[in-house]
């Protein structure tokens, strides 16, 4: 890159040198002849670039068909370790108290919305345990379990 940089100053330079000193016509001439190869050779090289980036393209959707593929096949896997662990994740101890909590959460159904108390994040609700809500937050959260207390119902004109 500074190679680049530096090329480019000489050459600005060398052409106000020669428009300044007042180049004959045949220096011009030669001056003009070599810009216009530098130029020829650029494009030659960029055309190469464009296809070498095209070919790349190819190679990302390869990767993204493997690697969608076996993500494909560990959701179908998780999904079973899911139901096993979320009626685990549903139940807590008797002995837990649930503190005051927003009572409206006892009439909430699957795909209903709630807000975590915590940061105000509105989640999903996927599963409905007696003291638990399981919830989706996002991509990267998954499924978690919140006791009702962490909870406040939205209405559908809040969410």
């Amino acid at each position: 890159m500074k190679r680049k940089g530096v090329m480019l100053i000489t050459m600005l330079l060398f052409t106000a040198n020669a428009i300044a000193s007042g180049f004959g016509e045949y220096e011009m001439r030669l001056w003009i002849k070599f810009v216009g190869l530098i130029m020829i050779a650029w494009g030659i090289l960029e055309i190469i670039l464009f296809f070498k980036i095209w070919g790349m393209t190819n190679d990302v959707r390869k990767l993204t068909e493997h690697f969608c593929r076996e993500m494909n096949k560990s959701e179908s896997k998780s999904k079973t370790q899911m139901s096993e662990i979320s009626e685990l994740t549903l139940t807590i101890p008797d002995d837990y108290e649930i503190g005051e909590y927003d009572h409206r959460l006892d009439n909430v159904k699957v795909g209903d919305k709630v807000r975590r108390n915590s940061d105000g994040k509105i989640l999903r609700v996927e599963s409905i345990g007696a003291k638990v809500l399981e919830c989706k937050g996002g991509m990267l959260e998954g499924l978690l379990a919140y006791p009702k207390d962490a909870l406040s119902f939205v209405d559908e004109l809040d969410a």
